[in-house]
């Protein structure tokens, strides 16, 4: 995946966003229904790459750039990190899978 630093988002800390020929999010579930429902598996595989854009001035990644600075290998730092990446999923209208 791809990350990058953005100077369009003011209020979240990040998005993820579609590149220019991306495949929406609803649009990707509606083509794993249609595989499923033809005898499929509904695995798309890498067919679409979203783009994680981040706000470095927002306080949730300046926060995780400092725990980044101290240990980047710490579970702490991974479940952070992931957690700005799974409620950016949300908020772009990603399905977010179930770790635990």
């Amino acid at each position: 995946q791809k990350v990058t630093v953005s100077t369009l988002l003011t209020d979240s800390p990040a998005a993820l966003v579609q590149g220019a020929y991306g495949v929406s999010p609803t649009m990707q579930r509606y083509m794993k229904a249609q595989s499923v429902a033809s005898g499929g598996i509904g695995n798309l595989g890498s067919m679409n790459q979203a783009v994680l854009e981040i706000n470095p001035k927002h306080p949730i990644v300046k926060d995780l750039e400092k725990m980044i600075e101290k240990d980047k290998e710490s579970d702490e730092t991974r479940t952070f990190a992931m957690l700005m990446y799974d409620v950016a999923s949300m908020t772009g209208g990603y399905e977010v899978a179930d770790a635990g």
